[in-house]
């Protein structure tokens, strides 16, 4: 399956969010699902999860 990854689910990955329902966890997280994410919206995503953090 291939996914088209918001900014806020992505971000949700990277720190282990407890909004991101179990299911949609599980299938992001299976070793045959690609994920994709604009490149521009990468960069913005990083500074605002190191901000969180």
């Amino acid at each position: 399956m291939k996914i088209l990854l918001d900014t806020h689910i992505l971000i949700w990955i990277l720190q282990d969010d407890e909004r991101l329902p179990s299911k949609a966890r599980n299938v992001l997280t299976n070793s045959e699902t690609e994920l994709f994410l604009q490149q521009c919206k990468y960069l913005g995503s990083t500074n605002k999860a190191y901000q969180k953090i």
